[in-house]
């Protein structure tokens, strides 16, 4: 399994798995570029309350993306979620976002470069 999963890091997982609708996340996808012109794919999880089973389920089977909302004005701290070098932001980052925001964090997440939807970058495999 490990082998596998650093396989990822030569050959990057460009196609995610689920998206955060699917557990009934609010999220906003943003883009940001880095100063060598790198798009660098995030999701911005505000802080929100944890949705009934009933929901869940619903959205797993039909998922929707839901309007973009917080739960209040006020500021809050938000955790930025770096997943180590395999796979995309679609893995366990979602269900460490639902976790936070469910606690009142935002949380933003993102995929590498040459990762998910960050831009293509070529990778020396010999290293």
């Amino acid at each position: 399994l490990l082998v596998s999963l650093q396989s990822f890091a030569i050959k990057p997982d460009r196609v995610y798995r689920f998206y955060p609708e699917k557990l009934c996340l609010i999220y906003k996808d943003l883009d940001v570029t880095t100063v060598d012109g790198i798009k660098i794919k995030t999701w911005f999880f505000p802080a929100q309350p944890t949705p009934s089973e009933k929901e869940m389920s619903d959205m797993w089977e039909n998922p929707v993306k839901k309007p973009y909302k917080t739960i209040d004005n006020n500021p809050r701290p938000t955790i930025i979620i770096a997943n180590g070098d395999a796979g995309n932001m679609s893995y366990q980052q979602l269900h460490h976002a639902q976790f936070f925001t469910s606690k009142g964090y935002n949380v933003v997440t993102f995929d590498w470069r040459g990762f998910g939807e960050s831009s293509e970058w070529k990778m020396d495999t010999n290293y």
